[in-house]
């Protein structure tokens, strides 16, 4: 238990302040162990399983409140992670895990701060509207992507949709915009044109960032399986996400 409060103290609770300009604190305010008396309900119906721990140690939902329920890493039937996807992110919301891995816990905070998953598509060489499949969680840079060993910098569309992507750090294209040329910053780098938002006609929205081995990207720096270092993002619904 005291392993998973420093996690969320200390790494996971440093990401989203870095990552955020400190718009977004965590500490952990009370931590209850309840193996002793394990609960009724299970990971088949979560809003009971989190109901139900929520009785047991007072806890009530209210804004920039989590509850956050550490579940045997032999519970196979669960997922290694699930959580609510909020409105927005003060709405608090609840989580449950089956690791004290930071990037899980990142991940699944970051859905209760209201983000969706980061996918990867590929297409068959022809224009968007070509065959295209979607891999789920197959963003290897982002934290609401794959959760892996690096947590990578929070990618543009995040921040903006989080409020935290500063204006000048953005450039908008339009359908009128004449042809125009950027450099684009590293997403990791503090300052300078990290993103550029593209507008299409037919009201999509894409973002252009580009990753170097800068801040929280220097993995980038090291041998791992060759990864693209542009991205191009979009957004998806929100709901229940693991």
């Amino acid at each position: 238990l005291q392993q998973l409060v420093d996690t969320l103290n200390g790494p996971v609770s440093g990401f989203w302040a870095g990552q955020t300009d400190g718009a977004i604190r965590l500490s952990v305010r009370a931590a209850v162990d309840l193996r002793a008396a394990p609960t009724v309900a299970g990971c088949e119906d979560p809003a009971a399983l989190w109901e139900e721990v929520g009785r047991r140690i007072g806890w009530t939902r209210a804004p920039r409140q989590h509850l956050l329920v550490h579940l045997p890493a032999g519970a196979s039937s669960c997922s290694v992670g699930l959580a609510e996807v909020g409105p927005h992110r003060t709405a608090g919301g609840r989580v449950y895990v089956r690791t004290a891995a930071p990037t899980v816990l990142a991940h699944e905070l970051g859905h209760n701060f209201g983000l969706g998953h980061s996918s990867a598509v590929q297409c068959d060489r022809q224009v968007e509207t070509g065959a295209c499949q979607v891999t789920p969680y197959a963003d290897w840079y982002d934290i609401m992507g794959i959760s892996w060993s690096e947590a990578g910098s929070l990618n543009a569309v995040h921040a903006a949709q989080l409020g935290v992507l500063p204006a000048g750090d953005v450039v908008s294209v339009g359908p009128d915009t004449p042809p125009t040329a950027f450099t684009l910053s590293p997403v990791g780098a503090a300052t300078g044109t990290r993103a550029v938002r593209l507008a299409a006609a037919d009201g999509s929205v894409y973002w252009l960032e580009y990753r170097a081995p800068v801040g929280l990207d220097s993995w980038l720096g090291t041998p791992v399986p060759e990864l693209a270092r542009a991205a191009v993002r979009g957004g998806g619904p929100p709901g229940r996400r693991g």
